[in-house]
């Protein structure tokens, strides 16, 4: 389900928005398949894309491409009688299409918290929350570029790790050429080789020391594919902080590109102490705090993680503090987790939602998350 190549946006002007919304009746896998088909058919005409959950009685979407298509789409989907609370979860601009290849996804996973009889567990009474929102985008985008680089030129991963471990960084494999110019599917395509040398350290096939080497070797390959410089009008401040002593900083480098190119701008701290960590982040105007956190999923780093996220919680409360690392969620998903679990972030009945008028308002580049 592809878009015709003209209808693709320009990098940095790409309307996004998600919902959620309740079946009226119950709906089989076959009707939510035909669903989709029915949609990427009139989305490839519009040049929009995205993915749809469907699971227990419940509807999550996310639609991106131009404004005025967007939330024109989005308008006949909130007046459609298939289903009800038709809930507005997010909406602004990312850098670039998320799902630029899907004009519309049936996802094949089941959404997080979702039980028999169409309900979320969840606090809000909306069909679902921001949370479990982002989980699920964010699993279906992983699994979108690992679509895209397991039809390129990439061997298997385990061939890649294996070579990076034992190669010279002179003499290393080569990035797959799909993830080299996108940035997204670049930083899955690191999330999953560090899984496999995860994987590697269980079964006992490399050390520790191997898998340190392959991650410098990692690290240099993801320098030489370039880095993304600071916004010019950043929308957002953010710093990524690398605990003392930690034996990972390849994590924090793929975050801070990625944020970077969401018009985010990035403050690294790396610190030799937890004091002088603190003296470094007191006094500066940020929205979030993100401590960096273990892709590979050394405990001993994840520790610290955790130490240091709380000595900065106890001296600075007013600024949402986050721990990353392997079991928080993809890199790729760091600009939507800032933008979506701000305190602001309010769930909207699309009943009270003028759809021309936001049209006009994103147009204008008006709207943000």
């Amino acid at each position: 389900m592809r878009p015709n190549s003209e209808t693709q946006s320009h990098p940095g002007r790409v309307f996004r928005l998600s919902y959620a919304s309740r079946a009226t009746r119950p709906m089989h896998r076959r009707a939510a398949s035909q669903l989709a088909i029915n949609a990427a058919a009139s989305n490839n005409r519009d040049g929009v894309t995205g993915v749809l959950f469907s699971d227990h009685g419940l509807f999550l979407q996310w639609l991106e491409g131009p404004a005025p298509e967007v939330c024109a789409v989005m308008s006949r989907i909130a007046a459609d009688p298939r289903h009800t609370d038709v809930t507005l979860l997010s909406a602004g601009w990312i850098a670039d299409r998320r799902y630029s290849d899907w004009s519309m996804q049936l996802a094949e996973q089941p959404l997080p918290g979702a039980t028999a009889g169409g309900r979320l567990r969840n606090r809000s009474k909306a069909p679902c929350e921001i949370w479990q929102a982002l989980a699920a985008f964010e699993a279906a985008a992983s699994e979108y570029h690992r679509e895209r680089y397991r039809n390129g030129s990439c061997a298997s991963l385990k061939s890649f790790a294996e070579q990076l471990i034992e190669r010279s960084p002179s003499a290393s494999p080569q990035l797959p050429d799909v993830v080299v110019t996108n940035l997204p599917a670049r930083a899955q395509f690191v999330e999953d080789v560090c899984r496999e040398f995860l994987h590697g350290w269980r079964e006992d096939r490399w050390t520790s020391v191997e898998i340190g080497l392959g991650m410098a070797h990692l690290n240099l390959m993801w320098q030489r594919s370039g880095r993304v410089m600071e916004p010019s009008n950043p929308r957002q401040c953010v710093a990524i902080v690398v605990p003392p002593n930690s034996g990972e900083i390849l994590g924090a480098i793929v975050k801070a590109d990625v944020l970077r190119a969401a018009g985010i701008s990035v403050r690294m701290v790396r610190a030799a102490s937890t004091e002088a960590t603190l003296k470094s982040l007191l006094g500066q105007r940020l929205d979030a705090i993100i401590v960096a956190g273990s892709r590979v999923g050394w405990s001993a780093d994840q520790k610290r993680a955790r130490h240091l996220a709380h000595a900065i919680g106890e001296q600075i409360q007013a600024i949402p503090i986050y721990i990353g690392g392997r079991s928080v969620g993809s890199l790729d998903g760091w600009p939507e987790r800032i933008s979506s679990l701000r305190e602001n972030a309010v769930a909207l009945n699309t009943a009270d939602i003028d759809w021309l008028a936001l049209a006009d308002l994103a147009s204008q580049g008006r709207v943000t998350a």
